[in-house]
């Protein structure tokens, strides 16, 4: 379906400013279009391959991948791991090699900045799968091989509940020391299946910190940079999230008789859930 305001938009703002776009190197990228969360796409109307991807390096566009078919042109900004596969027939598919950093810039890999929220034990670094949350030097333990305490094996995977409160940094960092991280659910139907645990094995007293945070305006799972969606759509609640001040932070809490997915202040001390991947 075409998108023919969000056609007319980018037509009338970006194709006349394409004069001062930022150099970028494209480079075939063979992915299935249909892994592709429907928010996290902007459609529009290109002439041809080599427009849609000059399209795409638009200094005014968060995009790393460009998908061309037929005069549609799909724009993305998206982890590269989660949409890796056998290409999508018809499609051709192009990744500029390039992570966005907070200020809209281009960079490259290798590329550091401060982590916006959790400043004191990590940093954005630009890999080759985006802009990675990852632990300073300090906190880089080696990760966990197998599902022992304080872990234990459950219905949505191998977590550990942590029921001293903690601001999701610090229970970040605590989750890290383990071998684990904080849960970070890869798919919507392990989204389903974490609410089912925590409901049905936990309880629904408590507010569960997990790893999704908000990075200059935009939500994403710590492990794997996936995106949970639109309010009240993808991952989250309804009503959620509200993004008030200072919420940059995921959660998984009880409300109107179901658990769901919502966000709260980063500064909020509260119980959290660690996984490993084994």
């Amino acid at each position: 379906m075409w998108l023919a305001g969000s056609t007319l938009f980018l037509i009338c703002s970006v194709i006349p400013k394409l004069h001062g776009f930022q150099t970028r190197v494209w480079e075939i990228f063979e992915m299935d279009i249909t892994l592709l969360p429907p928010w996290s796409v902007l459609r529009t109307y290109a002439l041809s391959e080599t427009s849609c991807r000059l399209l795409g390096s638009s200094p005014d566009l968060l995009i790393n991948l460009a998908c061309y078919k037929d005069n549609e042109c799909l724009l993305v900004n998206s982890n590269l791991s989660l949409v890796r596969s056998a290409q999508t027939p018809g499609w051709v598919c192009l990744e500029s090699r390039v992570c966005i950093s907070s200020t809209g810039v281009a960079v490259t890999k290798g590329f550091q900045e401060a982590d916006a929220v959790c400043p004191a034990n990590f940093r954005r670094v630009c890999t080759s799968d985006g802009m990675r949350s990852l632990p300073l030097a300090s906190l880089a333990h080696p990760k966990a091989t197998k599902c022992q305490r304080p872990f234990t094996m459950t219905s949505y995977g191998c977590v550990f509940l942590n029921l001293k409160p903690y601001t999701p940094c610090e229970a970040r960092r605590l989750c890290l020391l383990y071998g684990g991280d904080l849960a970070s659910p890869a798919t919507p139907n392990d989204v389903k299946a974490l609410l089912n645990y925590v409901q049905t094995d936990i309880g629904t007293q408590y507010q569960i910190w997990i790893g999704l945070f908000r990075w200059n305006g935009n939500w994403e799972y710590i492990r794997n940079g996936r995106d949970p969606g639109t309010f009240g759509q993808g991952d989250w609640g309804p009503d959620e999230p509200d993004n008030g001040p200072g919420e940059f932070c995921g959660r998984v809490i009880f409300h109107q008789g179901q658990m769901i997915v919502g966000d709260r202040a980063c500064t909020f001390a509260s119980q959290s859930l660690c996984e490993i991947h084994i």
